[in-house]
């Protein structure tokens, strides 16, 4: 469907979209990405994202980064809070 989009030239807005719908909308290949911009949707970091923690739309990664707003959270590969460590055991990260 969104090839469909891009080949004739079609896009879609909303005046003001619900932060619901905003949350909904896919993290990915967003439909409202800045296309003079380079994206960084296959690097690294982003392919852990969507492989290990299953982050497809905005809402799971704004979830994602609020779980990192831990006080306990050390901003490094050694952090010992709750959240890090569920991600080196159950997912691999």
């Amino acid at each position: 469907m969104i090839k469909c989009l891009y080949k004739y030239g079609v896009s879609f807005e909303t005046v003001f979209p619900t932060n619901e719908i905003k949350r909904k909308m896919p993290l990915w290949h967003h439909p409202g990405r800045n296309r003079g911009k380079r994206q960084g949707n296959n690097g690294e970091k982003a392919g852990c994202l969507r492989k290990n923690h299953a982050t497809m739309t905005v809402g799971e990664g704004l979830d994602l980064i609020q779980r990192l707003e831990d006080p306990l959270h050390l901003k490094q590969a050694s952090c010992e809070c709750n959240a890090c460590e569920e991600d080196r055991t159950l997912r691999g990260c």
